[in-house]
């Protein structure tokens, strides 16, 4: 479906939510920014979703855990952050070295 096949309120919260996957928000947060109703953007989600609009996201997310063995040598740090399609978000601080293996352990979620 193209978006010009959308009504306009369908436009208006696809805007919505393009504007907040491009951020690191979650919806909550960017809904609260911008002044407009979180169950709103979830339901125009849904809506978008069915249209095929937009991405769908798996109601019940697989967790998938890896053991990651760090080094007992100090070492620089990197923050690297994961957000998600469906909004969360993890923050881990780790050395060089272990950025690869987590990096490569996100790639097969």
């Amino acid at each position: 479906m193209t978006q010009k096949a959308l009504t306009k309120n369908q436009r208006f919260w696809l805007g919505h939510l393009e504007a907040c996957a491009s951020t690191s928000e979650s919806l909550k947060e960017y809904a609260e920014r911008c002044g407009v109703k979180l169950k709103a953007l979830y339901v125009a989600k849904g809506r978008l979703r069915r249209l095929g609009v937009v991405d769908d996201v798996a109601r019940e997310p697989t967790r998938r855990f890896v053991r990651v063995k760090g080094s007992k040598e100090v070492a620089p740090r990197h923050v690297c952050r994961v957000r998600f399609p469906n909004g969360m978000s993890v923050e881990l601080t780790v050395a060089p070295d272990t950025l690869e293996t987590v990096l490569r352990s996100v790639s097969i979620l």
